[in-house]
């Protein structure tokens, strides 16, 4: 981990203070310095028993992770956009391990700047969770690829989340899981070993009630089209009168959420963004 992203935890407990949070900052946020297990090397390890021992890493950081696997096979690559068929040809038949950080407390969703770059807290423990993943299967020389940080946002993760089995994409263009909504933080893992496939969902999630589209301040969402260059201008603007989003300090803040806030789909993380109201 570089010592960019190693300094979250402390800036966790700064936006705790300044948002009059409680000091003592969340279990999640605790647990993020756990100890890497490692993979159980006795006996045979085949695609159900890794996947088990994958689970039990990922909860050891995530206890409450939404987790879903698929495999590439040829023809789900090539059902991709002809660039990302280019980046996962290599890896066709490697399984991709999905999963999910539930958003319960508002520290995991401040954004710090720094430089031409930014941080989530969320996405550092996620972060943690890949880290202890691919150390454990190294250990049984199994291949893996953490997938943000090597395409750098040019393969979905909403797409590998609905092929996984996590939900399925909503009108506001983002993941919907039955019980936490869009109320999550998502990651991914290459990992070069047959696994345990998950079962995609036969229904959506989504009931088209249009609320977000109504509640989008940059009118970025219509029923069959997301405009993402409406939505990347004002997302992160706290500068911007329209923008829901707001600045903690000079260099961190909290991201608009309007199109989650008022989704009816999962339930809303007990007093998240109470607090936005006085500031806005």
């Amino acid at each position: 981990m570089s010592n960019r992203i190693s300094s979250v935890p402390a800036l966790a407990q700064t936006f705790r203070s300044k948002l009059g949070l409680a000091e003592a900052l969340p279990p999640i946020v605790r647990r993020a310095k756990v100890s890497i297990m490692a993979i159980d090397h006795n006996g045979e390890v085949g695609g159900p028993i890794l996947t088990a021992q994958l689970n039990e890493i990922v909860k050891n950081v995530i206890p409450d992770a939404v987790i879903g696997i698929l495999t590439l096979a040829p023809e789900v690559i090539e059902s991709a956009p002809p660039h990302v068929m280019e980046l996962l040809d290599h890896y066709t038949n490697w399984s991709v391990l999905v999963y999910a950080l539930p958003i319960k407390d508002q520290t995991l969703w401040v954004w710090h700047k720094h430089g031409e770059h930014r941080s989530l807290f969320a996405n550092y423990i996620l972060g943690v969770a890949s880290t202890a993943i691919r150390e454990a299967l190294s250990d049984r020389g199994i291949a893996s690829v953490d997938i943000p940080q090597a395409f750098d946002g040019r393969v979905s993760l909403i797409e590998l989340g609905e092929r996984a089995g996590l939900g399925t994409r909503g009108i506001n263009d983002l993941l919907l899981h039955p019980e936490h909504g869009s109320w999550l933080q998502l990651h991914a893992l290459l990992i070069d070993h047959d696994l345990a496939n998950s079962k995609s969902f036969d229904y959506q999630v989504c009931i088209k009630c249009m609320k977000c589209v109504k509640a989008c301040p940059a009118h970025a969402l219509e029923a069959d089209e997301f405009h993402a260059g409406r939505c990347a201008r004002l997302v992160a603007s706290f500068w911007n009168p329209r923008s829901r989003a707001v600045a903690l300090t000079e260099s961190s803040y909290i991201e608009c959420a309007e199109c989650i806030l008022s989704c009816p789909i999962g339930e809303i993380p007990a007093g998240i963004f109470e607090w936005k109201r006085g500031l806005q």
